[in-house]
């Protein structure tokens, strides 16, 4: 098994240095993948710094999920991949991307098992009929926190000082 996760690491560093970007086409795949080298810290598909301050650091990524407008790696709090899948003026608008999005996650981890979905009140005025959604595997009891697997989340956010509305996802290292 770590003979395997060390192969499959290797071989996406290499794809991705070679390439610099590794190009995925299937959602699902580009969410495994990047699930995959969570526990590693997403070390093999870090690109470039982007910035760094006192709140974190973030990294450009060298794997784009499909269908999204942007990504990065963040360390802050912890670590995660970070997608916005759509940015717009009118938050209506976003309702279609966020349904689809929701699909497609709770698809693809219908094929890792035992990833449960859950949903927490949007507590951004005028977003409540967006909830933030968390897919998780329920932890076992005595397992520490660096033990967990990733997890992800969805969720709209607002941007008063550009006037946007942004759906985002989260691929988070445990």
């Amino acid at each position: 098994m770590i003979m395997r996760r060390s192969l499959t690491i290797l071989l996406l560093a290499i794809a991705c240095n070679a390439h610099g970007q590794l190009h995925m086409t299937n959602f699902c795949e580009a969410v495994d993948t990047i699930m995959k080298l969570a526990p590693d810290h997403f070390r093999p598909i870090m690109g470039k710094v982007m910035s760094t301050n006192s709140m974190g650091t973030m990294w450009a990524s060298t794997i784009k999920i499909p269908n999204t407008v942007g990504y990065r790696i963040v360390q802050s709090n912890g670590m995660y991949y970070e997608a916005a899948v759509e940015q717009t003026t009118d938050k209506d608008a976003l309702m279609p991307d966020y349904e689809r999005t929701k699909e497609q996650i709770t698809e693809c981890l219908k094929r890792k098992g035992n990833y449960r979905m859950t949903t927490q009140e949007n507590f951004t005025a005028g977003l409540s009929k967006y909830p933030k959604v968390v897919w998780m595997i329920p932890p076992k009891e005595g397992v520490s926190a660096d033990e967990l697997p990733p997890h992800l989340a969805m969720e709209v956010t607002y941007d008063k000082s550009k006037g946007k509305f942004t759906l985002i996802m989260y691929i988070f290292q445990h």
